[in-house]
């Protein structure tokens, strides 16, 4: 049994594979506070703020509980019949083309749990900034990673299991939190108990996974953000010192 499910599946919900905690949401502000001193070149209180993200508390939710609630939801719903026939498997099945439009479709919010999640750019960007000991973003192991990189990262699900023969497309595919993601596996949404989060309108409000805090190209950063400028061969620079010679033709 799940101790964050809950024995009783009438208590389940019917959004999500497992319901995020109640401090969740301010966890992810702490990041955005942290990931917005970072960029500005304040690591003192890029690493204080961190503190306020309950990192190994995420850490070990996301990796006794929130990877794993499919196993015991569809132990109880059972399985779902196979389709006759079985459709083929689309030919892609990579997502990364979708990744940017979809996930400003569906706000940066997971689609199943609603909470606030951030794509993979500023989860790196986080750990050049700060190292390792700070924030890891790419250690292999869950132990190692920080617990916002597990929880909040956003990735593509699938809603029909590509395994099942779910259309890699954007018709099927919702933004996901890693743990709706990893939780819900491939299981279909009836062996999860689960109602089609198509069903729901996205919550797009004024968040947009830090991705619109400006970075210039030239050195990495975000400091002095007032200086910042697009340049018409593409990317956001520094004004004056970081711009990119006339002939620059963009990445």
């Amino acid at each position: 049994m799940c101790t964050e499910l809950g024995a009783d599946p009438g208590l389940w919900s019917g959004l999500s594979p497992l319901e995020p905690k109640p401090w969740f949401e301010q966890a992810m502000g702490a990041f955005a506070v942290a990931y917005r001193a970072a960029v500005a070149e304040q690591a003192e209180m890029a690493i204080q703020a961190l503190i306020g993200t309950r990192d190994r508390d995420l850490n070990a939710w996301f990796d006794v509980h929130g990877q794993n609630t499919g196993t015991f939801r569809s132990a109880h719903f059972g399985p779902e019949p196979l389709s006759d026939p079985i459709p083929d498997r689309d030919p892609l099945r990579s997502v990364t083309r979708f990744e940017s439009d979809l996930f400003a479709r569906d706000g940066f919010h997971c689609r199943y749990c609603n909470a606030r999640v951030v794509p993979g750019s500023v989860t790196k960007l986080m750990q050049a900034l700060l190292g390792k000991d700070h924030f890891d973003a790419t250690s292999r192991s869950n132990e190692a990673r920080h617990g916002i990189k597990l929880t909040f990262s956003a990735a593509l699900d699938h809603v029909v299991p590509y395994s099942r023969g779910g259309q890699t497309h954007s018709d099927n595919l919702v933004t996901a939190c890693w743990a709706c993601n990893y939780g819900k596996a491939d299981f279909t949404l009836a062996e999860m108990g689960l109602e089609d989060p198509r069903e729901r309108e996205p919550q797009v409000d004024k968040w947009r996974g830090l991705t619109d805090v400006p970075i210039c190209e030239g050195c990495g950063t975000g400091k002095d953000p007032e200086f910042i400028q697009s340049h018409p061969s593409g990317g956001l620079w520094h004004v004056d010192s970081c711009m990119p010679p006339p002939d620059w033709s963009g990445r």
